[in-house]
């Protein structure tokens, strides 16, 4: 329980401060224990960093498991996508797949979290392809490109400003993202318009 306590309160100062912000001094005291104890959990902020990886990693998959599998897979795919930003913007997770790049060594020589990564790709993975033979995913899109895209948009820090400085909500925000992602943001007299000019080019060329 108190590790438990310890990844919250993490959570909570790395959105606020980042990485490089944070200290090992500010958690102990944002949790209530001695500094002492703290290492008694972790040994370093950088693995303290690879647990909180691990930890949002394994929320997203766990979701993806706990949804019926007689659910459409484009709508457990748009389920899965609104509950990663929900804890990325909603539930103190911060900006932490940037952050990895500064102990990307470390991360790279930790089982678990290699293992955190795989089962996440590949749980996301599988509900592309899924979809893909339902019908409502475009099949030309590789599916490595649709996940490690959705992954990215995750990783994305310039939307935080906005939500920093109050211009938009963070439920606003993902519902947006949602749409923009699984949606697009073309309109459908504009998408048509689109599908014609292939066939318009053909028939008028000489």
């Amino acid at each position: 329980m108190r590790e438990e306590a310890i990844l919250e309160a993490a959570h909570r100062l790395l959105a606020e401060k980042g990485f490089q912000g944070m200290t090992m001094d500010e958690l102990a005291a944002r949790v209530g224990i001695a500094k002492g104890s703290l290492y008694q959990h972790f040994r370093s902020k950088e693995e303290l960093l690879g647990v909180a990886l691990v930890s949002f990693m394994d929320r997203i998959s766990e979701y993806v498991d706990s949804l019926s599998p007689a659910q459409p897979a484009i709508e457990r795919l748009k389920q899965t996508y609104r509950r990663a930003l929900h804890l990325r913007f909603q539930e103190g997770f911060p900006d932490i797949f940037n952050a990895k790049s500064l102990i990307k060594e470390s991360l790279n020589q930790q089982p678990v979290y290699a293992a955190a990564a795989n089962r996440l790709v590949k749980a996301l993975a599988g509900l592309v392809d899924a979809a893909k033979k339902q019908g409502d995913v475009m099949q030309d899109i590789p599916t490595e490109v649709l996940v490690y895209a959705a992954i990215g948009r995750m990783r994305d820090p310039e939307l935080d400003p906005l939500i920093a400085d109050g211009r938009i909500q963070p439920e606003a925000l993902v519902e947006m993202l949602v749409q923009m992602f699984l949606g697009g943001v073309v309109t459908d007299w504009q998408r048509s318009k689109m599908r014609r000019l292939p066939a318009q080019r053909v028939s008028t060329a000489p």
